[in-house]
């Protein structure tokens, strides 16, 4: 049924930044294309013995493929080239040199893709729920809204998309959680994730969509 482009368009405007984005007029350049492989991965030629392979160390979607929704593919990929750009002259064929490749990635790139692994749980929880579950959840759904509003915060917040900080080094800031702490003491009655079609409003969009807006559309697909 999303294939459709005018229950496509329903279904978008009904998330807050969706509407806002389309109501700036943005006009589409296809049909509706759908994206697939969401998944996240992480493969290493490394087991509990050692590297299993030597001569070949794999790079971006070989080593890590996360979720395109952080847009962190590309960054760890390049970071991946680069370090073996600047090793490959140290006996590349070696037991050592897989094993030191590896642990590496362990070390700098491997969190990105936990954060991702997290991020997406969390994500998912919150919209089936349609609500935090404790003071926890409500904290870290509000740090993200909040640095809409506070600079100091978004500062925070674009360090880590731009894996230039680890999440839990820069949130855990004191000045970042002051910030989110007074913005949440503000408004009391905050829920997380209270915007946006429930299930049984997006299954009304999606499966039984209003013949007015989507004349090609009558039955689920």
């Amino acid at each position: 049924a999303l294939r459709d482009p005018a229950v496509f368009e329903a279904a978008a405007r009904a998330f807050p930044p969706g509407a806002a984005w389309l109501e700036l007029g943005a006009a589409p350049l296809s049909g509706v294309l759908a994206a697939g492989g969401l998944d996240n991965r992480w493969s290493a030629l490394v087991d509990e013995r050692g590297p299993v392979a030597t001569g070949l160390v794999p790079v971006g979607d070989a080593l890590t493929h996360t979720n395109p929704t952080l847009g962190q593919g590309i960054s760890l990929a390049l970071w991946a080239a680069c370090r073996v750009a600047r090793t490959a002259h140290q006996d590349p064929g070696s037991v050592r040199f897989a094993a030191a490749y590896h642990a590496w990635a362990v070390r700098t790139l491997k969190p990105w893709f936990d954060f991702q692994v997290v991020a997406d749980a969390a994500i998912g929880e919150r919209f089936a729920t349609r609500a935090g579950r404790g003071d926890s959840a409500r904290a870290v759904a509000a740090l993200f809204e909040c640095a809409l509003e506070d600079p100091e915060v978004m500062r925070a917040r674009a360090r880590v998309r731009h894996l230039v900080e680890p999440p839990e080094r820069a949130y855990a800031d004191p000045r970042v959680r002051a910030r989110v702490e007074r913005w949440l003491a503000a408004r009391p009655g905050y829920a997380p994730h209270a915007v946006g079609p429930d299930r049984e409003e997006w299954e009304r969009l999606v499966y039984d969509p209003d013949p007015a807006t989507s004349p090609s559309t009558s039955a689920r697909s």
